[in-house]
């Protein structure tokens, strides 16, 4: 039995905020037992000892694809929803229907003459004044820009925890200075956090546990912020715009109407 128009979208956008509670459990089971290797390295610019965790990708497995999950559902949400609704309006066909998104604003009606070619001039209004690009809705724009290929990869970050800092077991001194603890910062080429740096005369023992967290790490998309309140705004995001081309959509209908 062929879906009411909406109901997939729907369908899709409540599949995404489980896949959200899954990367949730994802994230929590891997800060909690992270299992990373030490590595340290020398800095030939700075002449510090660096001290890195390297994390092994299977480590990170279920993490990356419990967001692959997210992002993707997210972005079908909306691209179900656009082609309901230039279907609804009298599209015949939509094979090529996807919700537009763009870098700029020239990008986006690049996207928009392809994406809604022969859609009702109403709806590709409503989807333009929506503004997805950056520096319009960034939220939409970020959406698009972490939904394409493998782009989930990239953008995960672990990072520090700040709120729960270090642990540091036993009596021992472990870190003598000069040194600079929880640097914090991401390599995805090598899958390694930079965690202290040690200067000349400096010393750090491998007792230091870092808190961990699971972060957006692409300055561009929510820079820094915990992916998983990412996710739940993008859901809102997502679940708004799916509501607002349904409303739009029946609205149109009803002014043929009249």
């Amino acid at each position: 039995m062929e879906l009411e128009p909406f109901e997939s979208p729907k369908l899709v956008l409540g599949g995404a905020k489980e896949s959200i509670a899954d990367f949730e459990a994802a994230c929590a089971s891997f800060v909690k037992a992270p299992g990373y290797t030490v590595i340290r390295r020398m800095d030939g610019k700075t002449g510090e000892e660096v001290v890195s965790a390297r994390f092994e990708g299977s480590a990170l497995g279920t993490v990356r694809l419990s967001a692959y999950r997210v992002v993707n559902q997210l972005r079908d949400a909306l691209d179900q929803a656009t082609s309901d609704a230039a279907k609804a309006l009298g599209l015949t066909n939509v094979a090529n229907v996807h919700f537009p998104m763009g870098r700029s604003s020239d990008d986006l009606e690049r996207a928009i003459s392809y994406r809604l070619k022969g859609a009702d001039p109403d709806l590709v209004a409503f989807v333009r004044a929506l503004r997805p690009y950056l520096g319009g809705n960034d939220e939409l724009w970020a959406l698009g820009r972490i939904s394409g290929p493998n782009k989930h990869q990239r953008v995960l970050a672990i990072g520090l925890d700040n709120d729960a800092g270090f642990r540091i077991g036993g009596d021992d001194i472990h870190i003598v200075g000069p040194a600079k603890l929880g640097v914090g910062t991401w390599n995805s080429s090598r899958n390694e956090l930079e965690l202290v740096r040690v200067g000349a005369g400096g010393y750090y023992y491998d007792g230091v546990t870092p808190a961990l967290t699971v972060k957006i790490g692409d300055a561009e998309v929510f820079g820094g912020k915990p992916a998983a309140a990412c996710f739940h705004h993008l859901a809102g995001v997502v679940e708004g715009v799916v509501a607002g081309l349904e409303a739009e959509t029946a609205r149109i209908i009803a002014a043929r109407a009249a």
